[in-house]
C-alpha cells in the first residue's frame, strides 16, 4: 500500500515533471502515508512501528523503481532517496500510533 501512494505521483506528472517540485505530490505522500498505516494499525494493533516502517518504505521503494524506468530525471540520486525516507516515515508512524489510540478507544 505504501508504494502505491508513494508511486502515484511519480506516474501521475507529466514526462519530464518532478513530482517532488509540486506541493500535491507532498499532500498526497503524507496523507497517504498517515492514512494506509492507520488503517493497518487499527486492524492490527501489535508491533505498531513495524507497520509504519513497513508502508513508509513504500515511498523510497516508489522512487528507486521510478529511477530503474527513467534514470535520466534524477541527478541527485542518493540525497533524493534519503529525502523519500524523511517525507514519508514521520507520518507513516503518526498515523500508525494514531490508529492504535483510535483501536483501543473505540474497539473495546
Amino acid at each position: 500500500m505504501g508504494t502505491l501512494v508513494g508511486a502515484t505521483p511519480l506516474l501521475l506528472e507529466k514526462r519530464g515533471g518532478d513530482p517532488f517540485d509540486y506541493s500535491r505530490s507532498y499532500s498526497l505522500w503524507l496523507a497517504g502515508m498517515f492514512l494506509c498505516a492507520m488503517f493497518i494499525s487499527i486492524i492490527r494493533p501489535d508491533r505498531v512501528w513495524r507497520w509504519a516502517i513497513a508502508v513508509g518504505f513504500g515511498l523510497p521503494a516508489a522512487v528507486i523503481l521510478s529511477v530503474m524506468a527513467h534514470p535520466e530525471a534524477y541527478q541527485l540520486l542518493p540525497l533524493t532517496i534519503i529525502l523519500s525516507v524523511l517525507i514519508a516515515i514521520p507520518p507513516a508512524l503518526a498515523g500508525g500510533y494514531f490508529g492504535k489510540l483510535v483501536g483501543q478507544t473505540y474497539g473495546s
